[in-house]
């Protein structure tokens, strides 16, 4: 999705809705097809002059021996010969240099890395799975629960399945071309970063991740990078909603497991509600902030959440927990509409520079009629196409750039034809021969005419 506004482009991502409509993740360096080879490695011999004189040359002697237009006093194959043996030798060695680039390119993009799927789409698709991680085993996700809610009542929490309220997610094994811009990938220790990813999560304290950039910038020491956390205040409101306080352990370091950052990450995004609402596109976010004296709706679910875990702690019944909150909502706490949104992600339009990035990613309000939750992005927060990941077990994001729009592929140039120096060096030598003897002929031929003219008597 595109969004022009105040004459910037606006790129918008929704987090585990694949992109099919931007390009993929395929990256090319060879030069030609088979159907170009021919006449584009033929034209880029005759960049030397020495071969197109050659050339001229013996067409020209073609034309005295097939025609009676004059005499040539040598064989034009004697000219036109080593001619091409030289120019296929050529060939042939531009040919390999090219295969080997292409079997570069295959062996590149045909890598096999791990993205997260709903469970039924891979299966309707006859997907692949990746048995090395979690054992090939899928992760379940209590979709009631949401990234907000710290505690849930034991009744909720064994009525979801029966009620229809879960998703398994599995690790579905694709091609490192077919990653669409929208994935979440999942990127591995030692494994080179498949596209410019908005790290999410990671195995390490926080979601922080260090990845090496050598091949990149040419720096071998370890970067850092973290990612994107709730802004304090909604954090506070957070905790103050559970029903018990956190340590000062828990404030400080965060360590999640696979399983529990892919759960975290589906309530969060399109694979838990595939047919959500970008975040983005939440109409309250339009809306200004309320006055002091003003409770915004966010405060008053806070309020009836404390409420409800309070008569949940006291062992009160699923029925009198219901009444309680239906209560509140006749009491004047109107509910609206419940619309679900996926996380969402609005960065900056492709470009060459690897120390910048501007973005913002848009979380799913904390309750219905709330605005999302906007968290800026920045070059910390992205991991880059051809760095690898170290000292960090695993680390989840979005695909944000692939292909052509990475930064490492901007930053590339395109694969250029062999011309040394040396050859530089030829074409100049051999161009001013041609000019001394064009010049030498001129003169001498003038001499001949002005000779003739004037001692033609004599001379015969």
């Amino acid at each position: 999705m595109r969004n022009e506004q105040d004459g910037e482009i606006n790129r918008i991502l929704i987090a585990g809705r694949p992109e099919f409509e931007r390009c993929d993740n395929t990256v090319k360096t060879s030069k030609y097809t088979i159907l170009s080879f021919l006449p584009v490695a033929t034209g880029e011999q005759f960049r030397r002059v020495s071969n197109i004189y050659f050339l001229i040359t013996g067409f020209i002697m073609a034309i005295g021996n097939y025609t009676g237009w004059y005499n040539s006093a040598v064989n034009h194959f004697t000219t036109l010969g080593p001619l091409i043996l030289i120019i296929c030798v050529s060939l042939a060695q531009e040919g390999a240099a090219d295969i080997g680039r292409h079997r570069s390119d295959s062996a590149t993009n045909n890598y096999d890395c791990v993205v997260l799927r709903r469970s039924d789409e891979l299966d309707s698709e006859n997907g692949k799975r990746e048995t090395s991680i979690l054992q090939g085993k899928d992760v379940t996700v209590n979709l009631q629960k949401s990234y907000f809610n710290r505690v849930q009542s034991a009744v909720s929490a064994s009525n979801s399945e029966s009620e229809g309220h879960s998703c398994k997610i599995a690790f579905e094994s694709i091609r490192r071309r077919d990653i669409r811009q929208g994935h979440i990938v999942l990127i591995r220790n030692k494994e080179m970063v498949p596209a410019d990813v908005i790290l999410l999560a990671s195995s390490s304290d926080n979601g922080t991740a260090y990845v090496e950039t050598s091949s990149i910038d040419g720096e071998t020491n370890l970067k850092l990078r973290v990612s994107p956390h709730l802004p304090k205040e909604v954090l506070n409101e957070i905790h103050r909603s559970s029903a018990r306080d956190l340590n000062a352990s828990e404030q400080k370091v965060i360590r999640e497991t696979l399983a529990e950052a892919t759960k975290r990450i589906c309530r969060q995004t399109a694979l838990g509600f595939p047919d959500a609402t970008s975040a983005y596109e939440n109409r309250s976010n339009a809306i200004a902030a309320p006055d002091a004296g003003q409770r915004s709706s966010f405060f008053r679910a806070m309020e009836r959440g404390r409420s409800a875990m309070k008569l949940a702690s006291n062992g009160a019944s699923y029925e009198h927990v219901k009444r309680n909150l239906w209560r509140s909502t006749e009491l004047g706490i109107e509910d609206k509409t419940c619309i679900k949104y996926a996380t969402a992600v609005r960065s900056e339009s492709p470009n060459a520079s690897v120390d910048t990035f501007g973005g913002v990613l848009y979380l799913p309000p904390i309750h219905d009629g709330d605005r999302s939750i906007e968290i800026p992005l920045g070059v910390d927060n992205l991991l880059l196409r051809g760095a690898v990941l170290r000292n960090t077990e695993w680390a989840i994001g979005i695909s944000c750039f692939t292909g052509k729009d990475t930064k490492l592929v901007k930053n590339s140039v395109k694969t250029p034809s062999k011309f040394s120096k040396l050859d530089q060096l030829l074409n100049r030598t051999v161009i001013a021969i041609l000019c001394l003897m064009a010049v030498i002929i001129a003169l001498v031929s003038i001499g001949a005419n002005v000779t003739n003219n004037r001692y033609f008597d004599e001379l015969w």
